[in-house]
């Protein structure tokens, strides 16, 4: 019965919320929402962020691992402070349940 309720309230996949970038380029700060529902009790939301400058992507600004109450809700708000290297043309921001993307590279 609680595995049921579990998956019934949701796919285990993040979503993003309330994504802004405020303040100049000398002070920056990144918010952002991460959210998801029905994530396995044993599983976890890794979180990045990630500058690509010159066409290449550097190493992380941000990582972080979150995970789920007892009724596989993750809901957390993010504000950071931004120093992106000089050259940075796009920030990364992304969010994946690992159990779900190896039971898809398991199932392909």
């Amino acid at each position: 019965m609680v595995g049921a309720a579990q998956a019934a309230g949701g796919n285990g996949r993040p979503t993003f919320t309330d994504v802004r970038l405020d303040g100049p380029r000398s002070n920056m700060r990144l918010h952002f929402g991460v959210h998801a529902d029905g994530v396995q009790k044993w599983s976890h939301i890794e979180v990045t962020v990630n500058p690509l400058s010159s066409g290449k992507w550097g190493r992380d600004l941000y990582w972080s691992v979150l995970r789920p109450d007892d009724q596989g809700k993750v809901a957390q708000q993010i504000d950071i402070p931004l120093s992106p290297p000089a050259g940075t043309t796009v920030i990364s921001v992304g969010a994946v349940n690992l159990a779900l993307s190896r039971s898809s590279l398991s199932e392909g």
